[in-house]
């Protein structure tokens, strides 16, 4: 095989990674839901919700918040790296896991996005 056509399989499987790479993470994407609509069929699932930080708690390896939207409250754990800059009655984004505690579900959270 020459070089020339060498080259040419090797760009198009390139490519073709590259368009699956992103159709990856592009499918990979958690669409925002209500807090009404995470139940116990979410617990170990991804979710992303909108709402008010009603309550703040902080200390040096974890933040508690009560996030609120218009269908619920529910709790949210931030097991922190580094320090973040949010305060009771921001609107945030969370990102995060669905996890049981104490018979109460709560989202361990991944991202907190403040808007």
């Amino acid at each position: 095989m020459d070089e020339q056509r060498l080259s040419k399989i090797a760009l198009l499987c390139s490519l073709v990674g590259i368009l699956l790479l992103l159709l990856i993470v592009e499918e990979r994407q958690v669409s925002a839901s209500s807090i009404q609509n995470i139940t116990n069929q979410s617990v170990d699932k991804e979710v992303k919700i909108k709402g008010k930080i009603n309550t703040l708690t902080e200390n040096p390896s974890v933040t508690i918040m009560q996030v609120k939207d218009a269908s619920g409250e529910i709790t949210v754990i931030l097991f922190q790296k580094k320090e973040i800059t949010i305060k009771k009655g921001d609107q945030v984004e969370v990102q995060g896991i669905v996890k049981e505690f104490e018979g109460k579900l709560e989202i361990e959270a991944k991202t907190i996005q403040v808007f």
